[in-house]
């Protein structure tokens, strides 16, 4: 990882949105008049998907993907100008939250401006043409051209002078590390605050290219130059025990294993769903399930990411290539959680605290902790909401759940519960205070 990362990171959360599909607007300025919503949801830091001009050669969708992009230095003129952009990078930072951009440097659109001024940026097949490696509507570029490697960190130091405060970087393991550790160099002279996500792959997906002859980097590789990775090492583990065809414990083992695979102070984003995955509600079906995984994921050592549509409760996956706008079913009771949960995610002991995930006794009840000291953050979750009991490191007695009520721990067990249970004890003592300065 690199080693000026900002453990502060481990606390922050995160709202992803397509300025296409966010509002009726479909323009920057329905993002800033939905901001206040957002930031309400406890939010620290605003990522914008792709906010460019979009590739019409071998368009997808009606709009085409915002990841076919025409021009990196320009925005796309559905959404406002560049002036419009100013005044959405000031609203949010005047409401005490960050701007990430989404920004894709693996490849263009195929009528790109660059493969109009610098065809010599792209790789070529034995006949001179621009090639893609995986998606057939783009062209990859090729960082052996010393030229463009220069033209990109322009790129994004331009963003960045214009206010933006990170980048969740694209397939960024399709483009060699060299470069990015290049322009987080760069970057750190102008802003060394800045926040790098590195969009990384499911192990399927990294063998496969590099079976086909093609160098992609493991999160390993990547944490040289980037804060924070994806969580895609354990996603498929996930969605199986969600989908029947796998264990909890494969999916708590693998989770445990990041601990020995990273640096030390490694960093993964934490999600439920995002805008290549499934809707979480497309594959829990009751709001107790989705309480638990939601309490969970924000217990989960790491970022909380926040998928635009998933406080509604969204089912079907938006789709950026369209004009749809996200549905707006108000869900009073997720929208409270999540405020509640940003009192979790504040906590100090979430970012120092050293993190344990049990083996799971049932293939439902799971217990974990942080330990910083004398201080114990615990949470127990039961995703099927079955019966049993969930063992706990506490002395028997009665501990406030930070999400509200008591519980009662006899013989080190509770009942399973079937609400999450969060404790925060201090010497034996139930602490509250720098909680509840955080809930929103």
């Amino acid at each position: 990882m690199a080693l000026q990362t900002n453990p502060n990171l481990n606390n922050q959360i995160i709202y992803e949105l397509s300025v296409q599909n966010l509002t009726e607007k479909r323009n920057f300025q329905g993002v800033i008049d939905d901001l206040d919503r957002i930031q309400a949801l406890g939010v620290d830091v605003v990522w914008l998907m792709p906010i460019h001009p979009r590739g019409e050669k071998m368009r997808l969708g009606p709009c085409g993907s915002p990841y076919s992009v025409r021009d990196f230095r320009a925005v796309n003129p559905d959404y406002g100008d560049l002036d419009d952009f100013a005044r959405l990078v000031d609203a949010i930072h005047a409401r005490g939250m960050k701007v990430m951009l989404d920004i894709v440097y693996n490849h263009t659109s195929q009528d790109s401006v660059l493969v109009e001024q610098h065809p010599e940026f792209f790789y070529h097949d034995e006949n001179g043409r621009p090639v893609y490696r995986f998606w057939n509507d783009v062209y990859d570029l090729d960082y052996r051209n010393q030229a463009l490697c220069d033209y990109m960190v322009e790129t994004a130091l331009m963003w960045a002078k214009l206010g933006v405060d990170g980048y969740r970087c694209d397939v960024a393991p399709m483009v060699p590390l060299s470069f990015w550790t290049r322009a987080r160099r760069e970057m750190d002279a102008l802003n060394p605050d800045f926040i790098w996500l590195a969009e990384t792959h499911h192990y399927p997906f990294l063998t496969k290219m590099r079976d086909r002859g093609w160098n992609l980097h493991s999160d390993c590789e990547m944490y040289q130059a980037f804060d924070i990775t994806y969580d895609y090492d354990v996603h498929y583990f996930y969605e199986d025990y969600l989908k029947g065809k796998g264990t909890l414990k494969a999916y708590v083992d693998g989770l445990n294993r990041q601990k020995a695979m990273y640096p030390l102070n490694y960093i993964k984003m934490r999600f439920l769903e995002n805008h290549d995955q499934a809707r979480v509600c497309s594959l829990v079906h009751t709001d107790e399930q989705l309480r638990m995984w939601t309490a969970f994921y924000y217990f989960l050592k790491g970022p909380a990411l926040i998928y635009a549509g998933q406080e509604f409760m969204e089912e079907q996956r938006a789709m950026v290539m369209g004009n749809d706008a996200i549905g707006r079913r108000e869900v009073p009771w997720l929208t409270a959680l999540l405020r509640q949960l940003r009192g979790l995610k504040k906590l100090p002991i979430v970012r120092d605290g050293a993190f344990f995930l049990d083996d799971p006794e049932q293939d439902s009840i799971l217990v974990g902790r942080y330990e910083l000291g004398d201080e114990l953050l615990i949470g127990a979750f039961n995703f099927h909401m079955v019966t049993g009991k969930a063992r706990l490191p506490l002395p028997d007695g009665e501990y406030e759940n930070l999400l509200g009520g008591a519980v009662t721990v006899k013989d080190g067990c509770i009942p399973a519960p079937l609400t999450p249970v969060l404790l925060h004890v201090t010497g034996q003592s139930v602490e509250q205070k720098a909680f509840k300065e955080h809930e929103g």
